[in-house]
């Protein structure tokens, strides 16, 4: 047996991401690649935003807000 080493808990490489959020039009993006946790292609079919650094992961907006009970 091999020791592998351990990856810390919440690592995004392994993690699946259902959609991105255009920081320019604040739409939801589904075109798009990963590339070991990081965005690596991303297209916005509503404003046409292709600059990877103007996308944010969608489970990270407003989770702060949605995860607290009331």
């Amino acid at each position: 047996m091999v020791d592998r080493p351990r990856r810390p808990p919440g690592e995004t490489d392994d993690r699946e991401i259902d959609y991105l959020i255009c920081k320019q039009c604040n739409s939801p993006c589904y075109v798009f690649e990963m590339d070991k946790g990081n965005i690596g292609e991303a297209q916005c079919l509503v404003c046409g935003n292709e600059d990877v650094t103007m996308f944010e992961l969608g489970e990270e907006v407003g989770s702060d807000d949605e995860s607290r009970p009331r």
